[in-house]
């Protein structure tokens, strides 16, 4: 019976992750997203200068 709730209470047994093993996947989730959001910034500004550039070249 003792083994039984040692067993049971093991930390994979609730997939409790540790305190190490939660900052590192969050550090990996921000810098992702950090990536993603420098990704889009660039593109949306190549957006914007074509925009611009092609009114004042009276395309727009």
């Amino acid at each position: 019976m003792l083994l039984d709730l040692r067993n049971l209470m093991q930390d994979s047994d609730f997939k409790i992750m540790s305190n190490d093993k939660i900052l590192k996947s969050k550090n990996e989730w921000v810098n992702q997203l950090d990536t993603e959001i420098c990704n889009q910034t660039s593109k949306l500004s190549w957006q914007i200068r074509f925009a611009n550039g092609s009114r004042k070249i009276g395309r727009g």
